[in-house]
């Protein structure tokens, strides 16, 4: 009989709604691959300053270090991305880490050519550093995610 019931838990607990919302929309991304020039460059840049802190230091600890840091601090540009726009958020999974913010927080939507910035932030630096959620998205689903942000975001701002 215990089988019995934690078989009947298991499909409890796999019917319950998810705290994140339904997935309305998902896709992957990898914009190290996306772009083959920005790539290019990013690795020649990327081997050029470990070049030089071989040079400076001597070590390869060092340019492991170096490594690191770069890796870490460009992980969304260099792992692939798995988005998720949800009903009640936006989901992010790199290689690393692992974001969620609900669509109230965002204030506005900036377009870029490979992706749209969601602004959580009620001003930037003069416009120019603005803190928020970058998400690139592909060619083929560009218009598909913009219809959807702008759906989520126009029903946020009937809440308010």
């Amino acid at each position: 009989m215990a089988k019995n019931k934690s078989k009947k838990d298991t499909k409890n607990i796999e019917k319950a709604p998810h705290p994140q919302g339904e997935t309305l929309l998902s896709w992957s991304v990898a914009p190290l691959r996306q772009n083959t020039k920005r790539g290019r460059m990013f690795i020649f840049s990327v081997l050029a300053f470990l070049s030089f802190i071989y040079l400076i230091y001597g070590e390869m600890l060092w340019v492991a270090f170096g490594l690191a840091v770069v890796l870490i601090s460009f992980h969304s540009f260099v792992f692939p991305s798995d988005y998720q726009l949800t009903t009640k958020g936006v989901i992010i999974r790199t290689g690393l880490f692992t974001f969620y913010r609900p669509w109230e927080e965002f204030k506005s939507v900036l377009r870029f050519p490979d992706g749209i910035l969601l602004d959580y932030a009620h001003r930037g630096l003069r416009r120019f550093l603005v803190p928020g959620q970058f998400i690139y998205f592909t060619p083929d689903n560009k218009v598909a995610v913009l219809t959807m942000v702008e759906k989520q975001m126009s029903k946020d701002e009937g809440k308010k």
